[in-house]
């Protein structure tokens, strides 16, 4: 889906980075900004490390905290939100960086859904979200787990891959991709 939609950013902001994983493969690949913001404490030291190792220090940023953001985000910016239950509050505050934003052109916008309170996929309610808040739905991209698998010669047993490689995922789990143009 990215790549048929490169064209559409020019930014990558990255919420729910973890090690930075998609940091350094749009940094690398694309050779734009990219800005990480992760909770998790390990996180900062992760992200500097996977930057420095594929030598995309300049390109790639870090911060705890989803308001330090604010002076990055401008132009046409992709926005990747993975916060394992978290979305709607993220998507809230989200919401409200890119509205005082005065040089943000547009968000395409990739939202992984997850389980809500009640062991149910939240993918309908933040679809509704997003829509409400003036977002265009483009895509809903089914996540597969038999696709997180190749077949490899590490050491660990296939198990021993599965359960890391599931990360206490459901199979549910959706991308949802959204636009919204904001000038």
């Amino acid at each position: 889906y990215l790549i048929e939609h490169s064209g559409l950013f020019e930014k990558f902001l990255d919420v729910g980075c973890a090690e930075g994983f998609y940091l350094s493969g749009i940094a690398s690949w694309k050779g734009i900004p990219c800005f990480g913001i992760d909770i998790d404490p390990a996180s900062e030291k992760a992200v500097e490390y996977v930057a420095k190792a594929n030598k995309l220090e300049s390109l790639i940023s870090f911060s705890k905290d989803l308001s330090s953001a604010e002076g990055f985000i401008s132009g046409r910016l992709l926005c990747l939100v993975d916060v394992d239950g978290s979305e709607f509050d993220v998507l809230g505050s989200l919401n409200s960086l890119f509205g005082k934003s005065l040089d943000l052109e547009s968000v395409l916008l990739i939202v992984e859904s997850d389980n809500n309170q009640f062991g149910r996929q939240n993918t309908p309610e933040l679809i509704s979200g997003l829509v409400k808040s003036g977002w265009s739905i483009q895509s809903i991209i089914k996540q597969k787990p038999s696709n997180r698998f190749v077949d490899s010669r590490s050491e660990l047993s296939f198990l021993e891959q599965v359960v890391i490689g599931a990360e206490g995922r459901p199979g549910e789990q959706c991308w949802i991709a959204a636009i919204k143009k904001f000038r």
